[in-house]
């Protein structure tokens, strides 16, 4: 089902048109079978053994799957994805769900840690993230975990190099309305500088790169960053930046007067997510910059909405 046959008798591969008559009859025939049966119609989909073709994947056959399917159920259900799809708001503007797979050899303690995984949590629940490093996942191909690389305690990947980490990728999944504000230090005029990516796991996250003079936002669209704000700061070895994230915008404000406002390429659930982290070093002589502080809160639109 995830891809084309090959058709011995006539030599070749299914035409994309063939494989889509295929996989549109099979699904067909399924479904007759439940309403045949005096069951209710299906309304999702599980892929046989999480057999499914990544979300960014661009071929006919891929887009072909995914229209079959959301022609026919309300979601679908995988074990991978190429983001955090626990279900919520993004896994509904997305039209599918993460699974977390248990086997004959997962046992009691590692299921209960996946749920505490994929359990969403609010902003209010996680004021202060630097204090819970068991919640962050290294994302910078290091194999390390730990924080002291982004806090300043090390070790370091090396002389020079860079650290990245998310936050509780999948519990923050649906994150919006919220601010997280940070304390920047280590900064150097020399080749150094921090990252602060909010909505991270949607499909328009943000990037502040700060470093000793500047500020920059970067959005990521088309499998690139493209820088969409640059603002010159009085030079300092220390920085605070405070980003707001709404459904429509996002707002960052470094020092208490430097602003850059963006509105959001995408909204709703395609638009939402949490908090990264990283830091960058590039001179061999120089030290690692570092979040002295990060915390976050309901932001201020948030706070005052009314209860649902």
């Amino acid at each position: 089902m995830a891809s084309r046959l090959w058709l011995p008798r006539e030599r070749r591969q299914e035409t994309v048109r063939e494989y889509r008559r295929r996989v549109e009859g099979d699904l067909d025939r399924s479904v007759a079978d439940f309403v045949r049966h005096g069951l209710p119609r299906p309304r999702l989909f599980a892929y046989p053994f999480s057999e499914s073709q990544e979300r960014g994947s661009a071929t006919p056959t891929n887009r072909s799957l995914r229209e079959a399917l959301a022609e026919r159920f309300v979601a679908s259900l995988t074990n991978s994805s190429d983001r955090p799809l626990p279900a919520g708001r993004r896994a509904a503007a997305a039209g599918e769900v993460q699974r977390v797979e248990v086997t004959a050899e997962t046992s009691a303690r590692e299921l209960l840690a996946a749920v505490g995984r994929w359990t969403s949590v609010t902003p209010t629940e996680c004021p202060d993230p630097l204090t819970q490093p068991r919640w962050w996942r290294r994302n910078d191909r290091s194999g390390t975990d730990g924080l002291g690389a982004l806090t300043g305690t090390g070790p370091y990947p090396a002389a020079t190099g860079y650290a990245a980490a998310s936050y509780r990728p999948a519990g923050t999944a649906d994150w919006s309305g919220y601010t997280v504000d940070a304390r920047i230090g280590g900064l150097r005029e020399s080749r150094n500088n921090i990252g602060l990516l909010v909505r991270d796991g949607s499909l328009a996250p943000l990037t502040v790169a700060l470093s000793y003079s500047y500020v920059r936002l970067l959005e990521h669209r088309d499998g690139r960053w493209h820088e969409v704000g640059r603002r010159k700061l009085t030079n300092s070895v220390e920085h605070r930046v405070g980003v707001t994230v709404e459904d429509g915008r996002t707002v960052v404000v470094v020092d208490g007067g430097i602003r850059i406002e963006r509105a959001t390429r995408v909204t709703g659930g395609d638009g939402t997510g949490g908090v990264a982290v990283s830091v960058r070093n590039g001179d061999p002589a120089g030290s690692w910059p570092r979040f002295e502080s990060l915390t976050v809160r309901p932001s201020a639109e948030a706070a005052a909405a009314p209860e649902r």
